[in-house]
């Protein structure tokens, strides 16, 4: 019914019940390791010595989780609530397994090239209509992973830890899709004005184009 101050606990967490702290409504450790039951209303911390955290009931309820470490899922995930915000467009992207943050500006980039590909491979690839193999409803419609990476547009593709195909990058088709259509503009409108390419001048150049 005291207080508890720790640096270091280590235990199954059998003998731990009714843990509270009331003044300043906080618990606050430095090194923590269960592997038992933990239930909490509030955590923060670095999740260094948070291990083998298990869910009885098959699921783990938050309402806050502040964590400044790296945070593996090995099962399904869902999100609910999920807001807009209003300082700027801000993207979560899942690729190669990890979730980011998609960004576009040139501060957060560098070896910046011009690509180069087969863009008309794009038109080899035939839509489907399928179903999930756990849920025969609704239905879907997109492409095969494993088709594009056969036609070798690798750079749309995203790929598991043993380098399968996993999914697509279905928002950077639309750089193939206009590389085609500059190159119809060029063959219906060669002096068209619009198709100098806007390079800045920082930009470095790649292979004598512009």
């Amino acid at each position: 019914n005291g207080q508890v101050q720790a640096a270091t606990f280590r235990g199954d967490g059998s003998g731990l019940t009714n843990i509270s702290a009331q003044i300043p409504d906080s618990l606050t450790l430095s090194g923590l390791t269960v592997n038992g039951q933990v239930q909490a209303t509030t955590y923060r911390g670095d999740g260094r010595y948070l291990e083998n955290i298990p869910a009885p009931t098959g699921s783990l309820t938050l309402a806050s989780l502040v964590v400044n470490g790296r945070v593996e899922f090995h099962e399904k995930v869902y999100f609910r609530g999920i807001s807009s915000i209003d300082s700027g467009y801000r993207k979560l992207v899942l690729k190669n397994q990890e979730v980011g943050v998609d960004n576009s500006s040139r501060r957060y980039k560098h070896n910046i090239i011009f690509l180069e590909d087969n863009f008309r491979k794009i038109m080899q690839l035939q839509p489907r209509k399928y179903s999930r193999q756990l849920n025969a409803e609704p239905k879907e419609i997109g492409y095969i992973a494993e088709e594009v990476h056969n036609l070798g547009l690798t750079n749309l593709v995203y790929y598991d830890r043993e380098n399968r195909p996993e999914g697509l990058d279905y928002d950077k088709i639309c750089l193939y899709l206009l590389e085609i259509l500059r190159e119809h503009e060029m063959i219906l409108r060669p002096d068209s004005t619009y198709l100098d390419r806007y390079v800045e001048k920082d930009v470095i150049q790649n292979n004598g184009h512009r």
